[in-house]
């Protein structure tokens, strides 16, 4: 993972065998952000996406497997406590153009990552009662 800051923004890059959600994490160590809202393309394998169901309060997760290109991917880093947090969603295509999207929970480059971070100031995140949601709250 490579990053540099250009005209307020960050582009980012992650590199094939880069786990996605670990790299921003490292990327907002790095970096010295405070918060940030992001989007990107690439390519990646190894996809674990998850659904939040309403009903039960808990994430379901579906592993996805082959290389898929990134159609679009969006999401934001915040804080959690003294942690950072990634959320992010995407829609995946297969080799047959079928896309698949949801709640990234893992997924590794195959390709290439190319993302663009909009900084901002402090979002955070705070835990709801009798789930597993942590929200941002302004």
């Amino acid at each position: 993972m490579e990053f540099r800051k250009e005209n307020g923004a960050h582009i980012i890059i992650l590199h094939a065998g880069d786990e996605i959600i670990n790299a921003l994490e490292s990327y907002a160590n790095k970096s010295g952000i405070e918060s940030c809202f992001f989007k990107g393309i690439g390519a990646a394998k190894n996809i674990e996406l998850a659904f939040f169901d309403l009903k039960t309060k808990k994430y379901s997760a579906k592993n996805i497997s082959g290389d898929h290109e990134i159609c679009s991917m969006n999401g934001n880093i915040s804080k959690i406590g003294e942690n950072w947090k990634v959320h992010a969603h995407a829609v995946f295509s297969d080799s047959e153009c079928r896309c698949i999207g949801g709640h990234i929970s893992s997924a590794v480059i195959s390709v290439t990552g190319e993302i663009i971070a909009i900084p901002c100031r402090s979002l955070k995140r705070y835990p709801i009662a009798d789930s597993e949601l942590k929200l941002i709250k302004l």
